[in-house]
């Protein structure tokens, strides 16, 4: 109760009491007692109703307190699951990064394996391409040479030819000169008597 109330009921006390009685060995009369004991209840009504709101802020601040602390202890639930929840995402991030990561890994081997390979047959058909070619080239060389050999020796034989036939010739030249002087030669000369 409000101590506005309570002072109001006091005074409405005050005006019904009876007139006072004196008690022999205190000294006090009864309406002095009553007084005194109306003065001591209201003090100890606004105690009690001190006490009382100190009680009920306490309440509140318990009720308070205890709100704050299960929100604490939500929040600190949410954060411990939003925690769990972004530590699980990372690890499954981590996971699958990683499997991607030895996914690539494996292929790129495996295309490096695979371009040695190619790389060491393609040495080996070089060298064997190598092989061919300078076969080729000694064998055209041999060819070439045995060509040149064929063609010095049917130069000789035709010089020996040309020789012959430019000897020939000039032999027949030479034989058709002589004749042919030897014609003038024996028309030019007077003609003979004739034998008896």
């Amino acid at each position: 109760m409000p101590p506005k109330e309570e002072k109001k009921k006091a005074a409405k006390k005050k005006k019904e009491k009876p007139p006072p009685v004196v008690i022999g060995e205190e000294g006090m009369s009864i309406e002095e007692q009553l007084q005194k004991t109306q003065i001591q209840i209201e003090c100890l009504e606004q105690q009690y109703v001190a006490r009382t709101e100190e009680m009920n802020m306490a309440r509140t601040e318990e009720q308070e307190l205890r709100e704050k602390a299960e929100q604490l202890q939500r929040d600190y639930e949410t954060a411990q699951q939003e925690r769990f929840d972004i530590i699980s995402d990372f690890t499954r991030q981590h996971k699958s990064m990683q499997d991607e990561l030895i996914a690539r890994i494996t292929v790129l081997e495996n295309t490096i394996c695979d371009l040695k390979d190619q790389l060491e047959l393609s040495r080996i058909a070089l060298e064997e391409t190598r092989k061919d070619k300078e076969q080729v080239i000694a064998q055209k060389d041999k060819e070439i040479a045995e060509q040149e050999q064929k063609m010095a020796e049917m130069a000789d034989e035709f010089e020996e030819m040309l020789k012959d036939t430019l000897e020939k010739m000039s032999e027949r030249i030479q034989h058709t000169v002589d004749s042919t002087m030897l014609r003038d030669l024996a028309s030019s000369l007077p003609a003979a008597p004739a034998a008896p």
